[in-house]
């Protein structure tokens, strides 16, 4: 592709500008969708309720369920009210927190509102985490796998945000956001096809992602592997059209505060050798970059943060064993 970035579009209805997010209630008379999220420790508001809520609507029983979609005067309503389930046997899985169920629950809201120009979100709860989760919901909700081919742009819309329960929701805001945008790019990053993300394509990636930032990207090419010993490495991608490459990015704040390093292997490709793995044990091995992934998500994540003085150094190794456009 001719995007240097993959077809990635890192733009979002969370960002400033036109389009964006704006604090408080709108002030505009047009159509608009209205979400009400009650935190898990909040009762639902009745008063609340009753203001949004024709009297046919209501629950028969009085009991409100987790979601409820109705149409209000205005357009769609939602009334979110969570539930954090109870500590229990999970068989190996992570434990449901405030932050997932939030997420995960404004996530399919979003989703559901796609189309509408204005949108208001009503935050009626005082956990940060929830609050959180919602903000980061709403930013992976965003992510089309179909921006990469054919182009397709977000549609524009405004996000009116109110959250008065929260101490500093500005700042909380703000690193949901940065999560919710790294998680976006790292789930790109495993949907691109092999033949498209290569240690080629990959390092030019990095170098324009991080163009307009503060951190100061190295490449060392195969001649430079090579010259410096780095025989291992090279020999990982000798089968390959794309030769092994390797991406320092490093910022350097104040030396006497913590100094932060990471180090992530990228094989975009693992063809098991000379694809010796049968045919169904080849079609996921484009994600046997996730450890990189991983680590890129941290790095990604941690931009916002470079105002604060500490150093940072990251090492990727970018290599295909064997052929990927085969």
């Amino acid at each position: 592709m001719s995007n240097s970035l993959l077809g990635f579009h890192p733009q979002s209805i969370l960002s400033d500008g036109q389009c964006g997010v704006q604090w408080g209630e709108t002030q505009t008379s047009a159509p608009l969708a209205q979400v009400y999220f009650f935190g898990a420790k909040e009762a639902v508001n009745s008063r609340v309720v009753s203001e949004i809520q024709l009297e046919w609507q209501k629950p028969k029983d009085k009991k409100m369920p987790l979601m409820t979609k109705f149409s209000g005067r205005r357009g769609p309503c939602w009334i979110v009210n969570i539930e954090i389930p109870a500590a229990s046997s999970h068989q190996g899985q992570f434990q449901l927190t405030p932050f997932a169920v939030a997420r995960d629950a404004m996530g399919a809201v979003y989703r559901d509102a796609v189309g509408f120009e204005n949108i208001e979100i009503h935050y009626l709860g005082k956990d940060a985490q929830e609050f959180s989760g919602l903000i980061c919901g709403i930013e992976m909700a965003q992510y089309r796998f179909k921006n990469y081919w054919p182009k397709k742009m977000l549609d524009s819309k405004k996000i009116f945000l109110n959250a008065k329960g929260i101490k500093e929701a500005k700042k909380v805001f703000a690193k949901a956001k940065t999560l919710g945008e790294s998680v976006n790019l790292s789930r790109h990053l495993v949907n691109l096809p092999p033949n498209e993300l290569h240690p080629t394509s990959y390092v030019e990636f990095v170098k324009e992602l991080f163009k307009n930032t503060k951190g100061k990207v190295e490449i060392w090419s195969h001649e430079r592997l090579t010259k410096e010993g780095h025989h291992l490495h090279v020999a990982v991608g000798q089968a390959s059209s794309h030769p092994a490459a390797l991406v320092k990015i490093s910022y350097r704040g104040n030396a006497q505060k913590k100094h932060y390093n990471f180090v992530g292997k990228g094989i975009t490709f693992d063809s098991g050798g000379l694809d010796i793995k049968p045919a169904g044990g080849m079609r996921d091995m484009k994600k046997d970059n996730r450890k990189l992934i991983e680590t890129w998500h941290q790095v990604f994540g941690n931009l916002t943060m470079w105002k604060i003085a500490f150093s940072l150094v990251s090492i990727f190794l970018f290599s295909v064993n064997g052929s990927s456009e085969l």
